[in-house]
């Protein structure tokens, strides 16, 4: 049997928690992504609210009116014809295949673009 004693004192235990706490800040504030356009470069495609939708559409240089001009509710069909294949292929070139959403009901937001 192994027995360790450590004898603490009150400013020891408030040092030990001031620094894990400061570790936890430090590691929030790093990891709180909170730019519009990921760190690579590359296009943030978050969307899910109007503070998301605003960053994204400002990423192209767009300035929109803060309300919507139009929420729609659409429902991708289950089958694509001509027109959906041609716009798919679009949005695949932009790693936005549409058909993982096919027979999904989705929200389309219109802005009304200031510049």
């Amino acid at each position: 049997m192994f027995v360790y004693a450590v004898k603490s004192s009150k400013l020891k235990l408030f040092i030990l928690i001031a620094v894990v706490a400061a570790v936890v800040i430090a590691f929030l504030f790093v990891a709180a992504d909170d730019a519009p356009a990921a760190k690579d470069g590359a296009v943030c495609l978050k969307a899910g609210n109007s503070e998301e939708r605003t960053a994204f559409l400002s990423q192209f240089g767009w300035e929109i009116d803060e309300d919507p001009a139009e929420v729609a509710e659409i429902i991708i069909p289950t089958e694509f014809d001509n027109v959906y294949e041609s716009y798919n292929e679009i949005q695949k070139n932009q790693d936005l295949d549409l058909s993982l959403y096919k027979g999904k009901r989705v929200k389309r937001w219109t802005y009304n673009i200031k510049n």
